[in-house]
């Protein structure tokens, strides 16, 4: 009998037909990289169109994933963190063209005043192994 997940995987790598979107793959990051918890996939050109980031500590979750466009720019990201007092925020946020925010959507807890700003993460860096 053949694996679950080796049957969901062949799945998920079947072409659709009339599928407007590109098949997303793996990027190989670094081992110091996969254990902090990074995810990145690019499209058939190579290009990162997605990158994910969870850190999980005994009392506290993040969650962030950032979507790219083909040419690299950052479209949008959506962050998720709980802490020991219950849930602190699930946000969605749109950046223009210049790499600001232009738009915020989701649930924030009325004491959180987290600058998704800052929790933004440079792609191309965690691509070359160094990853915070």
């Amino acid at each position: 009998m053949k694996s679950p997940l080796l049957c969901l995987a062949v799945l998920t790598a079947l072409p659709t037909a009339g599928a407007a979107t590109p098949l997303l793959r793996p990027v190989p990051l670094t081992p110091a990289c996969q254990k902090a918890g990074y995810t990145v996939l690019q499209d058939s050109a190579g290009h990162a169109r997605v990158l994910r980031y969870v850190r999980l500590t005994p009392d506290n979750t993040l969650r962030l994933t950032q979507y790219y466009d083909a040419s690299g720019r950052l479209l949008s990201l959506k962050a998720s963190a709980n802490g020991f007092v219950g849930q602190l925020y699930t946000l969605t946020a749109r950046l223009d063209g210049r790499g600001r925010i232009v738009s915020e959507t989701g649930y924030r807890a009325k004491f959180d005043h987290t600058d998704l700003k800052t929790l933004i993460r440079d792609v191309a860096a965690v691509k070359a192994g160094q990853c915070p």
